[in-house]
């Protein structure tokens, strides 16, 4: 039995079946390291025009186990180092069985780098043991394994003789501008260009900030031992019902891992054909009223639907019990009734249930019962005014207190939904009707989480017609601004509802002082936000060009705060030690532009 000839044969119909190759091999051995070469054409009618060329070794011999998925094969070192200084080879070995009527294809594609390593890890041997991998039946990844050899070796060749640096040495030195991965491919579908990472030997290629490509010495799957995907986009739904637009995918040599929402992880092992589901529901307020929905209806419907393709999972809705169905059942009710008190109370969603003590499930109780099912409770004492705090899952809410028929009972409302709450300002003379944030403190600012700066806008607006408006509404506007300073300057969501709320004070006022008074506020606050533009620099110097108000007082805070805000700290020095001592101590305490004063 002429073993090299059936060898040659075998590999000459394999190729030969494809568009794009087309295989030129000798017989008997007449070359000493090659029987051959590949030809790559262009398209598939194979003409001449830039045609490309992959020498070829085949190999031949008798095994009684010719279904290997790896097989080994030694090689003479000096062979190896005749490939490697000529640029590569596709090595073929041909498995045989004992009568020769089965043949399995085995293949290495040898590049520099691959040789490289073989010749070094063999040191100084006179032979070596070589892997290589089952030939693929599908035409379409035979093109594109010698199309991607061929690219390798154009890409190598010239680093024959050079020492490879790593991409970690290359990068120390500040050179390296990208890394690059390229697969070449024929056909219309595109190949899974992550899992090839982790299984092929895809040459990594560092390009240098000099226009420089240089392999690394180790393919990309040696560097990795997963790879972890981002959002991946792509509809997931159950029976038509979107959940989710994205999914994200963990993948190892022999394993996907398709990770939706938080809290269904399906496991795919490609070496063994079995595929995993394992459901961990989340604790995450936000992702478990998704998540936990999604789940149930898998179960029970035992698939899943992602853009149009159906995953059916045998067995899914047997592999549960049904008490572990109805603990689902009843989490998930639980998390909406705590979603729709959320969402009532404007708190955010992204909330670890975990973290929650016995006390904070115990409020959460009642102000469902209050807030949402509007029943009264006593369980919370009310305060006096009817305006109280509640210190909640870490943060604070302010509420409203309303006296029920029964003594001792209240209803519990958000204050700032609750426009039925009247306060009343004493100022000695009169009780003057204010607006129910009027007593709102700075700490109030930087801790509350139901704040609905809306409101606060509103409720001021419709009190605008009181001659006590500006001076209410200023004060207010001043604590926010402080609130924001307090935070160093990281709390921007509470300077953006300042600059609305000065801008809604500024629109409401009509006498000149006023006015003056109301756009040094709407500028500092811009001042916080950038630098100052030549129009309102000018606005500035035109209050303090004015040649006297009717106050001096005024005069003095408007000259003093207009200097601040133009960094004038000389004229600043100037107007502010013109005000008395008690002036100047509220100036400083009370006035948020002060922290403008660099002295």
């Amino acid at each position: 039995m002429d073993v090299e000839r059936i060898a040659v044969s075998a590999v000459t119909d394999s190729i030969s079946k494809t568009d794009l190759l087309t295989p030129s091999f000798n017989t008997g051995d007449k070359e000493p390291v090659y029987d051959g070469h590949v030809s790559i054409h262009r398209g598939k009618t194979k003409k001449k025009e830039g045609l490309k060329r992959v020498p070829v070794q085949i190999k031949g011999k008798t095994d009684q186990n010719i279904n290997q998925n790896i097989i080994k094969h030694r090689v003479d070192t000096a062979t190896l180092d005749v490939y490697f200084h000529n640029g590569g080879v596709m090595f073929f070995v041909v498995l045989i069985s004992k009568n020769g009527d089965k043949k399995q294809i085995y293949y290495s594609d040898l590049q520099v780098t691959k040789l490289k390593r073989i010749l070094e890890a063999a040191k100084n041997k006179k032979t070596t043991s070589l892997s290589l991998k089952k030939f693929p039946e599908d035409n379409k990844e035979k093109e594109a394994l010698f199309l991607n050899l061929y690219d390798d070796i154009k890409k190598q060749t010239s680093f024959i003789d050079h020492n490879l640096p790593t991409l970690k040495e290359i990068s120390r030195e500040d050179k390296l501008e990208s890394i690059i991965v390229s697969y070449k491919y024929t056909g219309n579908q595109t190949p899974d260009i992550l899992r090839l990472a982790v299984q092929n030997e895809l040459c990594l290629y560092g390009r240098s900030k000099d226009n420089i490509l240089a392999p690394a010495p180790t393919p990309l799957k040696d560097t990795l031992t997963e790879i972890r995907t981002g959002d991946i986009e792509a509809s997931i739904a159950v029976n038509g019902k979107v959940y989710y637009k994205s999914f994200k995918r963990i993948i190892s040599k022999d394993i996907d891992e398709i990770i939706i929402g938080n809290s269904f992880f399906l496991k795919i092992n490609h070496s063994c054909h079995e595929t995993h589901v394992t459901i961990k529901p989340t604790l995450i307020l936000k992702d478990a009223l998704i998540d936990l929905p999604f789940i149930l209806d898998v179960v029970e419907c035992g698939h899943f639907e992602s853009d149009g393709s159906k995953f059916i999972l045998g067995g899914i809705k047997q592999s549960v019990t049904d008490e572990w169905t109805n603990r689902i059942s009843a989490g998930l009710e639980y998390c909406r009734r705590i979603g729709r008190l959320f969402e009532a109370l404007r708190l955010n969603t992204d909330y670890d249930l975990e973290q929650m003590t016995d006390n904070d499930w115990t409020k959460t109780r009642i102000l469902y019962e209050t807030i949402i099912n509007g029943n009264s409770t006593k369980e919370l004492t009310g305060p006096l005014d009817r305006i109280g705090s509640l210190q909640y899952l870490n943060t604070k809410l302010l509420l409203g207190f309303n006296p029920a028929e029964k003594p001792g009972e209240y209803f519990i409302s958000d204050l700032f939904q609750d426009d039925s709450i009247k306060l009343h300002y004493d100022d000695g003379s009169e009780r003057i009707p204010v607006p129910r944030f009027m007593f709102m403190s700075i700490q109030d600012f930087q801790e509350v989480r139901n704040i609905d700066y809306e409101e606060i806008i509103k409720s001021f607006s419709e009190y605008s017609d009181s001659p006590h408006f500006f001076k209410f509404a200023t004060n207010l506007l001043y604590r926010m601004i402080a609130a924001y300073d307090r935070s160093r300057n990281e709390r921007k969501d509470i300077l953006e509802n300042a600059r609305l709320f000065a801008s809604a004070i500024t629109s409401k006022i009509t006498d000149d002082m006023g006015i003056v008074l109301a756009r040094l506020n709407q500028i500092q606050i811009e001042k916080r936000l950038r630098d100052l533009n030549e129009q309102e620099k000018e606005e500035l110097i035109s209050y303090v060009e004015k040649p006297f108000y009717q106050d001096q007082d005024i005069e003095y805070v408007i000259r003093t705060s207009s200097y601040l805000l133009l960094e004038d700290t000389e004229r600043v020095s100037q107007y502010f030690h013109m005000m008395n001592k008690g002036l100047q101590e509220h100036f400083s305490k009370n006035y948020p532009v002060y922290r403008f004063w660099k002295e």
